[in-house]
């Protein structure tokens, strides 16, 4: 059996039939591998330095190579198979693969916030930002990028198409809000006006 044609229905993205066929799937295979060593190497490197372990903009970065990693475990499938991904595919990964991109996002919106009140009010910031708040933050959207998915494969079709347009939408309001709480803090005052 060649390996770009299975009995489940699942085959390599293009057939392994030309040189540029074969190079294309060599690719996808480093690169999800690069994925997965790069950020493995910094994951092992925080958690090996307890200096960078009390930091909270490096627990962010945990959160985000861990995500990353399960990225680029999903892209060997994603990327070197031909997957579907859609809400009745036999091929799909479940939404896992979306999921872990969507944390990779919600983990830098929330570094963006953590280090905007570290440089806009660093005497208040250790006491407002502190490890265990910092670590909520992690688990509430790392729970709820998890639920979203579970949501969406426990129940029917036309249920599923709701929940992810809703979670989207909250997602893009976050966004919304983060973005213009930002913008409003850092605008300078025009000339000859007070403030």
């Amino acid at each position: 059996m060649n390996i770009s044609e299975s009995s489940a229905g699942l085959g390599t993205v293009l057939p392994l039939t030309s040189f540029e066929n074969v190079l294309l799937f060599l690719f996808n295979v480093f690169h999800a591998t690069a994925i997965i060593f790069v950020n493995a190497s910094v994951f092992i490197a925080i958690l090996m330095n307890r200096a960078l372990r009390n930091e909270n903009r490096f627990m962010y970065m945990l959160s985000t190579c861990l995500s990353d990693i399960g990225s680029g475990v999903s892209y060997y499938y994603n990327g070197v198979m031909d997957v579907r991904d859609y809400y009745d595919s036999p091929t799909r990964t479940y939404y896992i693969a979306l999921t872990f991109l969507g944390l990779s996002y919600m983990a830098i919106l929330a570094a963006q916030a953590d280090r905007y009140h570290a440089v806009t009010a660093p005497l208040k910031y250790s006491q407002r930002l502190t490890r265990n708040r910092t670590l909520l933050v992690i688990l509430i959207y790392w729970v709820y990028g998890f639920l979203i998915a579970a949501i969406n494969n426990l129940v029917p079709l036309g249920v599923a198409i709701r929940v992810t347009f809703l979670a989207a939408f909250v997602g893009n309001i976050f966004t919304a809000v983060h973005d213009r709480q930002i913008s409003a803090r850092t605008r300078t005052p025009e000339r000859g006006t007070r403030q």
